[in-house]
């Protein structure tokens, strides 16, 4: 081999690094090492994955995708699994499902049978080619019928634009040829394709109504002000879904359309429907309100004033007292949650509402300190310590580090005492008195309240 070789193949010859002369002389061990020196080292788990990849390709006879596959696993490292393997590639990336199927249905399928049973699917499929009997697969785009261009007798067949029919080439084939079009009256085609239109026709014909569009407020959110207040902006929409909730309310004997807007605060009245009922034109009656309603869209309305208004609901003739906020913008009347549910017009039923204690959102938000402390007593009792061992799992090669101890500062070092011992009696640590693998520094941090926290220098526990 030697003597075939080229200047540059015996250069990187005898560049090799042989243990001894036996090994020069050697020939398979001069072809692997420069095999390694050629090839070089390979990614075990990029040649896998290229491996596991390869799929049968179009038109590739099945000797070529398993000499290919054979290439391919020789850098895999798969040792005695290689055969298995090979076969379940096969199984996977071959293009025919038929075969693929024939495959599955083996119950001890070897990779010498598998690679039998795909040439034997490949040459019956090529004999059927063969002998014309393998079927032609056609995609229909979409289900429009082809047009025929013919009939039985070979002549030409044509849609016809007079009575939207397939006929002849042949007026006197033409089913419209002579008759009466019933939408415009002429003679030789049919309404189907008539192209006029008779006044007289469309008087006639009903026409259908079109719906009214219905105008829908829509509802923003905004919760950082004080009070809340349905928007006004109002869209149109060509279905309406939700319903809009409005009541009949009777005051003074003027009937208002009030919305119902369970998530209101206050009751609204705008100042053209508050001077018509109240027979207040200056508002004179009107008192000084501080609340601020706040928009779902975020704007803010400082109302004129604010007045008790009694009403009535005509449909149980029950009379109630409800305090109104009087704006000036043209809003609707609004009647909020308090007053609705008070009115019995709507129902909020509380068995469908989740409760922390037996205590709704709303009045949870009224708590003080003390009363939390108090109610929820056994959350702020004890350490915090859970129950049962912690434990930890160590990486053997990183090195035990013990640190030196740090010694408290000189004003703190009685409350450092004091917090030791009382740790120690609580269970949360224990005194040792002999040598330990791992030793942490203490740092002592003092709290806002004058006591102290012990915290441990949690730098080398990182390497756990």
């Amino acid at each position: 081999m030697v003597t075939c070789l080229g200047a540059d193949a015996l250069e990187i010859v005898d560049g090799l690094n042989f243990s001894n002369d036996d090994e020069r002389k050697d020939i398979d061990v001069v072809l692997e090492k420069l095999e390694v020196f050629c090839v070089g080292e390979t990614n075990e788990t990029y040649e896998r994955y290229q491996f596991n990849k390869r799929d049968q390709e179009s038109g590739e006879s099945i000797d070529s995708y398993v000499a290919s596959l054979r290439t391919l696993a020789k850098t895999c490292n798969y040792g005695s699994l290689l055969d298995s393997l090979i076969r379940d590639r096969i199984v996977v990336g071959i293009r025919d499902n038929g075969t693929r199927k024939r495959l599955l249905q083996e119950a001890k399928l070897t990779l010498n049978k598998c690679i039998d049973i795909c040439r034997s699917s490949e040459e019956t499929l090529v004999q059927l080619q063969a002998m014309g009997n393998q079927e032609d697969l056609k995609f229909v785009a979409d289900d429009k019928i082809k047009k025929e261009t013919q009939d039985k007798g070979g002549k030409d067949v044509i849609s016809c634009k007079f009575c939207g029919k397939k006929h002849v080439r042949s007026r006197e084939e033409r089913p419209a040829w002579g008759k009466n079009c019933s939408k415009c009256g002429e003679k030789n085609h049919f309404a189907v394709k008539c192209t006029k239109s008779s006044k007289a026709s469309k008087s006639s014909r009903p026409r259908k109504k079109k719906k009214k569009r219905k105008p829908v407020h829509t509802i923003q959110e905004d919760s950082s002000s004080e009070e809340y207040l349905l928007t006004v902006s109002v869209e149109s929409l060509d279905s309406v879904n939700s319903q809009r909730l409005y009541a009949k309310i009777l005051v003074n004997g003027h009937d208002i359309q009030s919305q119902l807007d369970s998530g209101a605060t206050v009751n609204v009245l705008p100042v053209r429907e508050y001077k018509k009922v109240c027979d207040d034109p200056e508002l004179k009656e009107l008192k000084a309100s501080e609340a601020i309603l706040s928009m779902y869209n975020g704007t803010e309305i400082c109302p004129l004033g604010k007045r008790w208004i009694s009403l009535r609901n005509p449909k149980n003739n029950r009379k109630y007292n409800l305090d109104f906020q009087i704006v000036s913008e043209e809003n609707k009347p609004v009647l909020g949650a308090s007053a609705i549910q008070g009115m019995e017009l709507i129902t909020l039923n509380m068995e469908n509402i989740l409760t922390v204690d037996g205590l709704t959102g709303g009045e949870t938000q009224g708590l003080t300190v003390s009363q939390v402390v108090t109610q929820f007593k056994d959350v702020f009792e004890g350490e915090g310590m859970l129950m049962g061992k912690l434990h930890l799992q160590v990486d053997q090669c990183v090195l035990v580090v013990q640190l030196p101890a740090r010694k408290p500062p000189v004003a703190l070092k009685e409350k450092y005492q004091r917090e030791l011992e009382r740790l120690v009696e609580r269970g949360i640590i224990a005194k040792v008195s002999e040598p330990t693998d791992w030793i942490s520094s203490t740092v002592v941090v003092m709290k806002p309240n004058g006591k102290i926290r012990l915290c441990l220098v949690p730098r080398p526990l990182k390497c756990i």
